[in-house]
């Protein structure tokens, strides 16, 4: 995480915290904790710019209680800790191989269907409209 920040009321910040950096990485810590409650893992991997939005959001009115003006909140990246990587890895795997059999059962499905069409052709017959008026009888082509 980065916050880029500068003093706005320097009396005031010294006597509302003995630590400007502390104080503001708790309060970036307790927002993140927050935003991450709120939103899905995918939404959680996908969103940074949603996320640093939030922060900033958040951040700011907090840190002017210390006398403090934020004028840059991020995250740097999202690390997820070693287990919910492999599961997160896994889950993935899973998707590819549902979507490869969803692929080949339809392929399948097609080639059985196409195999008795390609040894008797004359199974299926074509029609198209006789005529030119208006009425549309139908009849062998």
């Amino acid at each position: 995480m980065t916050v880029e920040y500068a003093p706005a009321d320097l009396p005031k910040t010294v006597h509302a915290v003995a630590d400007v950096r502390a104080s503001l990485y708790l309060m970036v810590q307790l927002a993140v904790r927050d935003y991450v409650a709120g939103v899905t893992l995918d939404e959680l991997l996908e969103g940074r710019d949603a996320m640093n939005a939030y922060l900033a959001d958040k951040i700011g009115p907090e840190a002017e209680t210390i006398g403090v003006t934020v004028k840059r909140v991020g995250v740097k990246d999202i690390v997820l800790p070693g287990d919910m990587k492999a599961l997160l890895n896994r889950v993935i795997a899973a998707e590819k191989e549902a979507a490869s059999a969803a692929i080949k059962r339809n392929m399948t499905k097609r080639s059985a269907f196409a195999a008795p069409l390609a040894k008797a052709p004359g199974i299926v017959q074509m029609y198209r409209p006789s005529g030119s008026g208006s009425s549309a009888r139908l009849a062998p082509h």
